[in-house]
């Protein structure tokens, strides 16, 4: 009998231990989560792709013709789609899975840093801005006053350490995707045959969509930090080509790109059961 009190007693003893310790970790890495500027790329995430979609629909005038409550119809199933909530989790899940606490810690480290502080700043401020006026207006005065050699020397450098256009291509295609899949429901012809057909097709404009990101995003890292001195920017280039640094960056890019791909998928999927409903209504005319 006391044997079993004292096997059942260490169970319970490691069950703490073992939640105490998922606990530590989820706290840390929800400070990273909200440290690291994620939070607000991800809470962006929804309006970015409603603003594409209407770009897209204003461009093809025989579907520019949305109700206002069908417009609001596309919004709610966007922000459905792309839950900040449950996006959050996915982040979450992989930060958990691919960094330990200490290397969280290292991170957070630096994220207080004040030079860190600036890094998190200053790629928040861009997020959603990929096409204002002041990144156009930047990007077109590189032709003329381009910046020193060694700014740009590190720059490249920075793309390189996080696999800039890697995921930024992941990222891309999830946004495309996802914006053609509301684009191809628009249509009151479009079929689930179609729309799968569609997702496909996508899949094999990856090479071309490199290499328009490929020309693009060292002129967005430039836009990102031009207004950082350039020793606290190789400061930011050095903890990134670290091994603690190299690992968070590339992991919370890659949790990033994730989370965007499950909100499209979910998006699909609400487009799927729209023209299923469709279907269902024009058949029963039909009868």
């Amino acid at each position: 009998m006391l044997s079993r009190i004292m096997v059942l007693l260490g169970f319970c003893l490691c069950t703490v231990v073992i939640s105490f310790a998922y606990a530590s970790v989820y706290t840390t890495a929800n400070e990273l989560y909200l440290k690291s500027g994620i939070k607000t790329q991800i809470d962006a995430v929804p309006q970015s792709v409603y603003m594409g979609f209407q770009h897209s629909i204003r461009s093809q005038a025989h579907l520019d013709k949305l109700t206002p409550q069908e417009k609001s119809q596309y919004r709610n199933l966007i922000n459905d789609a792309y839950n900040a909530i449950e996006l959050k989790k996915i982040v979450m899940d992989y930060m958990s899975q691919n960094l330990n606490e200490t290397e969280m810690m290292e991170a957070l480290k630096w994220l207080k840093s004040p030079v860190g502080q600036k890094v998190t700043h200053l790629e928040e401020r861009v997020v959603g801005q990929e096409s204002s006026q002041e990144m156009i207006h930047y990007v077109q005065s590189l032709q003329t006053d381009p910046p020193p050699a060694e700014y740009h020397e590190f720059v490249g450098r920075l793309a390189q350490e996080i696999d800039a256009e890697s995921t930024a291509v992941d990222i891309a295609m999830n946004a495309q995707l996802a914006i053609t899949i509301a684009m191809a429901t628009v249509e009151p012809k479009t079929t689930v045959e179609q729309l799968q057909y569609i997702q496909k097709e996508l899949n094999h404009m990856r090479g071309l969509v490199a290499a328009i990101v490929s020309k693009e995003i060292v002129a967005n890292l430039m836009f990102t930090y031009h207004t950082m001195p350039l020793p606290e920017f190789q400061q930011y280039v050095e903890f990134s080509s670290s091994t603690v640094g190299k690992k968070y960056q590339q992991t919370m890019a890659q949790a990033l790109s994730k989370a965007i791909n499950h909100g499209s998928l979910v998006l699909g999927e609400k487009m799927v059961q729209i023209l299923q409903q469709r279907a269902k209504a024009r058949s029963g005319l039909d009868l």
